[in-house]
């Protein structure tokens, strides 16, 4: 989340301080050793950060996954083996978000 906040680069103070609180937040939890009982987090939820994170690298001026995914309808003309392994990269996310929502409305 952090690295997150760091590539958006965003100019609103607010947002990115709720971030890293969250941030914090979720690091402390995880490192308590309290006997209470935490939910899991749900798979789809995971899921979903890694869409918005790595299934969008880099986020300017397009998303890459966007772009490889225009660049394969058009024919993929000049697609080497290391630009099917960074759609393979930044799509798995996709394909796993996709999976988990088939996965809950079936």
């Amino acid at each position: 989340m952090l690295i997150f906040c760091c590539i958006v680069k965003t100019q609103d103070k607010a947002f990115t301080n709720l971030v890293l609180r969250k941030t914090v937040y979720l690091i402390s939890m995880a490192s308590t050793n309290k006997t209470e009982e935490r939910k899991p987090t749900p798979r789809w939820m995971l899921a979903l950060l890694l869409c918005g994170t790595l299934g969008l690298a880099p986020f300017f001026p397009e998303p890459h996954v966007w772009g490889k995914l225009k660049w394969l309808m058009g024919g993929g003309e000049g697609m080497q083996l290391m630009d099917i392994f960074d759609l393979l990269l930044h799509g798995t996310p996709w394909l796993w978000f996709t999976f988990e929502l088939f996965r809950i409305f079936k």
